[in-house]
């Protein structure tokens, strides 16, 4: 529903800006098409960031082109990214 999916938008966006992320820094999110990903993007747009997909089945994430030659401020990349989201959802229920 679609309460549960703001909540999951809302804890990336807190575990982003806990990490430093905001308004100028550039995220780039490698993870594969679905509900993580739209998740993570519109959780990277919340903080004022800006976010740039890059294709999951890059085995370097950080050498795929970018607009810029310091490409990233933070790489979301894999299976950890999901993890860390899914437990401060966790700690914020508690």
């Amino acid at each position: 529903d679609y309460a549960t999916y703001k909540a999951r938008v809302d804890c990336a966006t807190d575990v982003l800006r806990g990490a430093g992320i905001g308004r100028g820094d550039r995220v780039g999110i490698a993870l594969p098409n679905g509900i993580s990903f739209v998740e993570s993007f519109l959780g990277v747009l919340a903080t004022g960031a800006a976010a740039f997909p890059v294709p999951a089945s890059v085995s370097d994430p950080g050498m795929c082109v970018a607009p810029r030659p310091d490409p990233w401020s933070l790489l979301l990349h894999g299976f950890a990214w999901h993890i860390i989201t899914r437990l401060a959802g966790l700690y914020r229920r508690q």
